[in-house]
């Protein structure tokens, strides 16, 4: 029962970011000066962001094995996380480098 909350939270988290990707997402970037909307900043930030990420991924990785204390959750959560910074962080470099 809870991995259906946890999918059901996962695809209302999607369903909302695209949300407001499709809402703020369009105009112009930005690649200086503070922002606080990451659709409005350019490929090369999202990519340095992306970099920035991970030792917040970390952190809530270790959380995660400390509420739930198995390793196999842990090792199964951290797979995740790293696959999907991996392909974020290569789309983010690529697009950077196609636009420069």
């Amino acid at each position: 029962m809870s991995i259906l909350w946890i999918v059901l939270l996962l695809l209302i988290s999607i369903a909302v970011a695209w949300g407001l990707e499709r809402l703020f997402g369009r105009g112009e970037t930005l690649d200086r000066g503070l922002v606080l909307c990451f659709w409005k900043l350019s490929d090369r930030r999202k990519f340095f962001r992306t970099l920035g990420m991970l030792p917040i991924g970390v952190l809530a990785l270790t959380c995660f094995h400390w509420a739930f204390a198995s390793w196999w959750l842990t090792g199964v959560a951290g797979g995740l996380l790293l696959l999907v910074f991996i392909v974020q962080a290569v789309w983010y470099y690529r697009k950077w480098k196609e636009t420069e």
